[in-house]
């Protein structure tokens, strides 16, 4: 939650026309939490017309996103930093889950399909942009993280982190939120992959010596199916990806009329 509050603050200095303020407030969520450097780019092209203005933008950003660290450098032993080293924006598992759909073109040369469509995303902002408009912004944010959830594996926390975007697509784009509903009831299945920890468990404090010991989703679809509940999950994580997707292209469809207009 707290970088979702740090987002929405630097949207609304975005809005207000306080591009220094945002990309700074923009920086203390990176701290918190490494995705928001997703978004940076975005913020960066739309709020600075000069190259010095993008570049003092860049450096805004990064101070309160590294100063921790610096901080942590100067002030913690040198046992407690080795036992973080290189863990304060990108963990292993963190990394793998933005580079696990890929193709493998041969010998040992890898093409990671989020790393090349997140660039066609930039590349496109970058070369379509003609004036400032926060409105670009979360926009192309959203987009970079239903890019994100199409082609990535995500813990079902990360789902979380679209919520102000995907508000303010439904107020503005007709039939999102029947989008987002359909999104929703695919998540939905698709945390059954947890099993019992992101099901029965939840409720646990209603009633513990039931609600621990019933059976999972997953487990209860394999029983009925034969072990084919992996499959059944996935044909909903499928669907999901597709809807991602399809509301990417509903947002460029309308950048495209506007841009036009």
């Amino acid at each position: 939650m707290i970088p979702i509050f740090f987002i929405m603050l630097s949207l609304y200095f975005a809005k207000i026309n306080k591009p220094y303020y945002s990309v700074f407030v923009l920086g203390m969520a990176i701290w918190d939490r490494s995705y928001p450097l997703l978004f940076l780019p975005f913020y960066i092209l739309s709020l600075g017309v000069t190259i010095k203005k993008r570049v003092t933008l860049s450096i805004l950003a990064i101070i309160p996103a590294i100063t921790p660290f610096l901080l942590s450098r100067i002030l913690l032993s040198h046992d407690v930093i080795s036992q973080y080293q290189g863990k304060i924006f990108f963990e292993t598992f963190f990394i793998n889950f933005f580079l696990g759909m890929h193709w493998d073109i041969g010998y040992g040369q890898t093409v990671y399909i989020f790393v090349a469509s997140y660039v066609i995303l930039l590349l496109y902002y970058s070369f379509r942009l003609k004036n400032i408009d926060h409105e670009h912004i979360w926009q192309f944010s959203l987009m970079a993280l239903l890019l994100y959830y199409a082609t990535c594996m995500f813990h079902p926390q990360f789902f979380t982190w679209f919520t102000p975007f995907i508000a303010l697509a439904i107020v503005n784009h007709r039939n999102f939120l029947k989008l987002h509903i359909l999104q929703i009831f695919c998540f939905a299945i698709y945390t059954f992959y947890w099993k019992e920890s992101l099901s029965w468990w939840l409720f646990a404090s209603v009633n513990p010596s039931i609600l621990l010991n019933l059976i999972s989703p997953r487990d209860l679809i394999d029983i009925i199916s034969g072990s084919r509940a992996l499959m059944f999950i996935n044909i909903f994580r499928s669907i999901l990806s597709s809807i991602s997707i399809f509301m990417i292209a509903l947002i460029l469809y309308k950048d495209k009329i506007a841009n036009n207009a």
